[in-house]
């Protein structure tokens, strides 16, 4: 058991700029736990997954987001593993939550496509050039659906190829054209 003296009410998801030092994007996500960040290689847009929900920002307008994804089966003060990534000019956005791994573009919240039954995804990567798509799972070495490193294209929510290991996958990262997966 944990014991914590204050209340998880006041998470927020925050852009700093760096040469002043200055918040200039603020949005309080409440009781939602913030589980994963990642912007874009211009910092224009900003990714964001929490206990219950997928954001997509643009930092230059900082009042609320372009669009969010309301992940039904998640709950708040459930596990925040699962991650998110954004493509290099922030036109793709990959994310796991609950037992699902989904790609969005930056027009709408709407998947692209999604997979389902990943079994405990702990990390997600994305290209630069927002093709190709990977996930981190973990899980039992008898199962052959668990301890994955998963690869897709931008088109198909069916995997290219997945490898299985006797150990867990906590992380996995893509080289800038996907050639390259490491986990």
């Amino acid at each position: 058991p944990v014991l914590f003296s204050t209340a998880f009410d006041k998470n927020e998801i925050a852009v700093v700029e760096k040469k002043s030092g200055k918040k200039i994007l603020s949005f309080s996500t409440g009781k939602e736990w913030v589980g994963g960040i990642a912007l874009s290689d211009d910092g224009k847009y900003l990714a964001a997954k929490t206990s219950q929900h997928i954001y997509l920002f643009d930092t230059s307008k900082p009042k609320e987001p372009l669009w969010s994804f309301n992940c039904e089966q998640c709950g708040i003060g459930d596990d925040v593993k699962g991650g998110i990534d954004i493509s290099g000019d922030g036109s793709k956005i990959i994310a796991a939550f609950g037992e699902r791994i989904a790609l969005f573009g930056k027009s709408n919240n709407k998947p692209l496509w999604m997979h389902d039954k990943p079994a405990n995804s702990y990390n997600v990567a994305i290209s630069k050039d927002g093709k190709y798509m990977a996930a981190a799972t973990a899980g039992d070495e008898e199962n052959v659906n668990s301890n994955l490193i998963i690869l897709w294209n931008e088109n198909n929510k069916k995997p290219l190829w997945q490898y299985h290991a006797s150990g867990n996958f906590h992380d996995v990262s893509l080289s800038d054209d996907g050639s390259f997966i490491t986990g």
